[in-house]
């Protein structure tokens, strides 16, 4: 009997040591596991930051192009605003350039009305002049057969 306690001894040794490395190793594997369990929390807490950090940045980026895309549309209507100025002024010069050209005939035409009215008064004082010639020689003449008519 005592050899058989030696051998119950010895198995439930063999079997302590046993169970004592597989609990080792357990103790191994979880430690290991523990350990790969916080890189991964880690490394998803850094994702989080990372993520929340680019929907900021998207965000602001959103933004940004709002901003960028009221002005292009302030943009866009102030050269359509400067394109219909623009237009107004050339329609202004055409209407400016036809009453400079009307003005200009129009004082020609007056240089040649004044012209044409110192002619036609030299030609007036003239014919009065001959007139007054005419008129004179007429009395003389009156006179003149007056005076030696018969009847004196």
């Amino acid at each position: 009997m005592r050899s058989e306690l030696e051998v119950q001894l010895r198995t439930l040794t063999e079997q302590g040591g046993d169970a004592e490395l597989k609990l080792k190793e357990a103790i191994k594997n979880t430690q290991e596991k523990s350990r790969q369990i916080s890189m991964l929390t880690f490394n998803l807490e850094e994702e989080g930051k990372k993520r929340r950090s680019l929907e900021l940045e998207i965000n602001h980026l959103k933004q940004a192009e709002a901003d960028l895309k009221a002005k292009n549309a302030s943009y866009l209507e102030s050269i359509n605003k400067l394109k219909v100025s623009e237009q107004e002024i050339r329609i202004t010069r055409v209407e400016l350039e036809k009453q400079t050209s009307e003005k200009t005939k129009v004082e020609q035409s007056s240089v040649r009305l004044q012209s044409r009215i110192r002619e036609l008064q030299c030609s007036l004082d003239g014919t009065e002049a001959e007139l007054e010639k005419q008129k004179k020689a007429t009395q003389e003449e009156f006179t003149r057969t007056e005076g030696s008519s018969p009847h004196n």
